[in-house]
């Protein structure tokens, strides 16, 4: 049929016991809660004829999905949520092969406190219109450096929520592995 959704415009698939559907086009999932929405997108793979579906009903549910496989005509002008990396250390307290990280004395500093400070003015300065900042602290392992880590959080949050009335998240890339 040929006002059915292209098959490359959707991917089908099930995540514990509900069914899913993600559309390339706008990068969104919608959860297939009704039976006839199932069977739409399997009348859309070919794996069923359309004697269960009105052509009515088949050219509502294309025309509403429509929308969910075209990728939008221009980057959304809201304020969005801006990320800053900050490498805490080279450091790390284990010694995998295929890392990066070093574990020997003269990699364990730790960022100075007045380049996290900068970093995070300069991304304040340079998106000043988003609603959320996140920051990630990266390294060898961060954990190694806990008090660093609070400081920045004490100092973030203060510039960020405090001052701005803006939202902050952190993210910790770490191995769990640290014995402090």
């Amino acid at each position: 049929m040929s006002n059915l959704l292209k098959q490359n415009s959707f991917y089908r698939f099930s995540f514990g016991n509900k069914k899913y559907v993600f559309f390339s086009g706008s990068q969104r999932i919608l959860e297939i809660s009704s039976p006839l929405m199932d069977a739409y997108f399997t009348l859309c793979t070919g794996n069923e004829t359309s004697d269960t579906m009105s052509g009515s009903e088949i050219a509502q549910i294309t025309a509403s999905l429509n929308v969910l496989c075209t990728p939008p005509e221009r980057p959304s002008t809201e304020p969005r949520q801006d990320m800053l990396t900050l490498n805490v250390t080279h450091g790390c307290n284990m010694a995998c092969k295929y890392c990066f990280a070093s574990t020997t004395q003269d990699r364990k500093e730790v960022m100075p406190m007045s380049v996290a400070q900068k970093a995070i003015e300069n991304m304040l300065e340079a998106n000043p219109a988003s609603n959320q900042y996140t920051i990630y602290f990266f390294g060898g392992e961060p954990l190694l450096h806990k008090s660093f880590l609070h400081e920045v959080v004490a100092m973030a949050k203060e510039e960020i929520v405090g001052k701005r009335g803006k939202k902050v998240a952190f993210l910790v890339n770490t191995n769990m592995i640290c014995k402090q």
